[in-house]
């Protein structure tokens, strides 16, 4: 049952956030342009983006960035943000139980749990999405995905040490459009997505989109033989767009979601270990397509977001306003040894309100000077209610937990010509955030504790940037990259952990003419007071590791062949230590069930889940066939070996995965009929492994999987 006194702020805060829109209403200028990735320039065929918060080609933006539209998504068979890594360099998205753990070039977040953000920010339509338990999620009505490498502080209003990942979805369309999407795949796997959009008047435009995907999972009990990932998922999205003149618009948008997938939590145990292990009897799933449990895992997500953009273009001055408020109630149960013995497992409900206001005001001229100015409102509530275990008895409490965070922030970015293709750029961030941890547990005898902590910061950026030719670019830039400190929700303690910052240097060079591409990137990071979590029981133990360097280097290289091939690569090398780490929770396991835990050094080890190396190549071709056009894609995706824990006791060698996509769209241009297959090899792979004191659960990676696809525009 929701609170009335939560539901009384919820709705005070989005009234103050939509009665500031009607002062935006100013004299008009000209409209902004959606912003979608793959839009080509008019005296160009560069790719736009909007990185620095205006449109601008790929080529002058200094940011390292993967832009990616909605047919290159399609064709590479990225269907959730969770396979945005199969096509990004650098960028590896990963899962601790259900909560999602991205990272870009070596920095991402082990910590987990509502109210605990990651170190790569997630923002659809421009708002930040604070879940981890939602943030791998379907990609349904996408016009375009960009991803973003390195800080970005000064250009956004929360705050990321490792990157950003922006989601750009279809906006309403006056003219009457319909979009249509059909497809069945291995293990029972239906996904259905359908979009229309129209004008209801010369100023009124709507559109609705929805998803609905079932899938019976390949996992199986080994005990009862019965499948334990069996998934189901469904998001509805309405918008609707008022735009009285050419360069002020309003977007109201509500979307739904409601998605029961246990795959994250229906996991084995890595290699056996589980402190089940050592019980007579007891079978203990180390293989893929094998799960054990005592009961069904579970993780359950539904979430409410109403969205309120305005749009005011001033004639060189464009202003725009984000008014966001999230919903969000979750709930996971999850068997902690791996076995169907029952020796322990735990089931709570986490939940996480947001409420955010942004305005942004920056320079739309073509003249020397270019510059973007926001301020930013932030207040999250997040927790663990009722977290539960059960040990070979009744279940009972161990905790219910709170964290609330409420920040402030103001940046600005700043970019001057200086002379004829030389480019400087200066900017500044300052955050002020107060988090305030409650809780009461079963080791406090339920004694409700709270504790707060605020923590201040400036972060600037500094940027150069020349231009060779008017189709090339070379850049060197400082980015300094914060993340607040926070509590940890499980851990019990008034102790607040140390905010998160990193110095990151960048060097590169970009060309785009003709039906060439080549993008090279240097860097170099210097971390300080990465947050790292350990689990111990039915806690997660929260720290920082004092000290950590990255540097690496990246390559992109895409190649038209004539009229109807296309040839891609890209490579990312990257070289991630903890240069101090030494209070690292090792974990080892003796034997028999045996798991043993105690504090060592890791200074000088690679960093987890950070593969020394990654590429991918890509064909693309397309011709005629029998009045409609044929396409064929094809791609390799290689990654060397990868610890998941900072003493190499679990990791995954090398592998290499394939996939593949044909497709025929008919000469209406209106049907297209497509077979596709991912991981054709059938490589089995861990995706992602933790360390527990009752278990090393993990995740395998999705087996081969083939289907078929009919998809209806118009």
């Amino acid at each position: 049952m929701r609170s009335r006194n939560r539901h009384s702020m919820s709705c005070r805060a989005l009234v103050a956030g939509l009665a500031i829109q009607p002062f935006l209403w100013v004299s008009p200028a000209s409209a902004q342009t959606q912003e979608v990735a793959e839009d080509t320039a008019a005296d160009s065929d560069d790719i736009v983006v909007t990185a620095q918060r205006r449109s601008e080609r790929a080529t002058d933006v200094p940011i390292s960035i993967t832009a990616l539209g909605a047919d290159t998504l399609e064709a590479a068979g990225v269907l959730t943000t969770g396979d945005l890594g199969k096509v990004t360099p650098g960028l590896s998205m990963d899962r601790a139980g259900p909560f999602s753990q991205p990272t870009i070039r070596g920095i991402g977040s082990s910590v987990t749990g509502p109210g605990i953000n990651t170190s790569v920010a997630t923002y659809i339509d421009g708002y930040y999405q604070p879940s981890t338990v939602s943030s791998d999620f379907s990609l349904a009505d996408v016009a375009s995905v960009q991803v973003l490498k390195g800080p970005q502080g000064t250009l956004f209003g929360r705050n990321s040490t490792g990157g950003a990942i922006l989601v750009t979805t279809l906006a309403p369309s006056f003219d009457p459009m319909a979009r249509a999407r059909i497809s069945y795949a291995s293990y029972d796997d239906i996904t259905a997505t359908a979009v229309v959009s129209t004008g209801l008047t010369d100023k009124i435009a709507v559109l609705l989109s929805g998803l609905y995907r079932h899938d019976r999972g390949y996992a199986r009990d080994i005990v009862t033989n019965a499948p334990l990932q069996k998934a189901r998922e469904y998001v509805v999205r309405g918008k609707v767009l008022f735009q009285p003149s050419d360069d002020v618009s309003f977007t109201l948008a509500y979307t739904h979601g409601d998605i029961d997938d246990p795959w994250g939590v229906a996991q084995v145990a890595y290699r056996g270990v589980s402190a089940a292990a050592g019980i007579p009897g007891v079978v203990v799933p180390d293989r893929p397509k094998e799960v054990a449990a005592t009961l069904p895992p579970e993780s359950r997500v539904n979430y409410d977001a109403v969205t309120f953009t305005a749009d005011v273009d001033l004639g060189g001055v464009n202003i725009k306003s984000y008014t966001g408020y999230r919903d969000e109630r979750d709930y996971v149960q999850l068997d902690s040894d791996k076995t169907a013995f029952a020796f322990q497992y735990i089931d709570f409900r986490p939940v996480d309100e947001t409420f955010t206001q942004e305005i942004d005001i920056s320079s739309t001229g073509s003249g020397p000077l270019q510059w973007v100015a926001g301020l930013y409102y932030y207040h999250d509530k997040a927790g663990y209610l009722d977290l539960g275990v059960t040990q070979g008895g009744p279940r009972f409490t161990f905790l219910n937990a709170r964290l609330e965070s409420k920040a402030y922030a103001a940046f600005a970015d700043v970019t001057y010509e200086v002379s004829p293709g030389l480019y400087l750029t200066g900017g500044m961030r300052y955050n002020n955030e107060k988090v305030t941890e409650t809780f009461d547990s079963i080791l406090s005898n339920y004694v409700p504790a709270s504790f707060s902590k605020t923590f201040e910061n400036l972060s600037p950026r500094a940027v150069i940037r020349f231009e060779p030719t008017a189709s090339s670019s070379l850049y060197l830039s400082y980015n300094q990259g914060y993340k607040a400190g926070t509590f940890n929700p499980t851990g019990l303690s008034p102790v607040p952990v140390r905010p998160e910052k990193i110095d990151a240097f960048e060097a590169g060079y970009k060309m785009r003419s003709g039906g060439t591409l080549f993008e090279v990137a240097g860097y170099y990071y210097d971390y300080k007071d990465l947050q790292f979590v350990s689990y111990v029981g039915a806690t997660a133990q929260l720290t920082n590791a004092a000290k950590a360097r990255i540097y690496g280097a990246e390559v992109n290289l895409e190649q038209d062949v004539g009229d109807y091939l296309t040839l891609s690569a890209n490579a990312a090398w990257t070289d991630a230590k903890y240069r101090d780490f030494t209070g690292a929770n090792h974990y080892e396991y003796l034997g028999n069930g045996v798991i043993v835990n105690g504090p060592d050094d890791a200074s000088g080890n690679p960093m987890v889940r950070t593969p020394k190396f990654a590429a991918r190549g890509a064909i693309e071709f397309h011709a005629p066939l029998a009045g409609g056009e044929f396409r064929a894609n094809a791609a390799v995706k290689y990654q060397s070996r990868i610890r998941f824990d900072p003493f190499g006791e679990t990791r995954q060698g090398q592998y290499t995965l394939v996939d593949a996509r044909l497709a025929w769209t008919d000469p209406s241009g209106h049907v297209t009929i497509a077979a596709f297959g991912t991981n054709l090899t059938n490589k089995d792979y861990y995706a992602v492994v933790t360390q527990q004191s009752e278990s090393w659960p993990a995740n395998y990676g999705h087996p081969r999987r083939l289907g078929v696809e009919l998809s209806f525009r118009y």
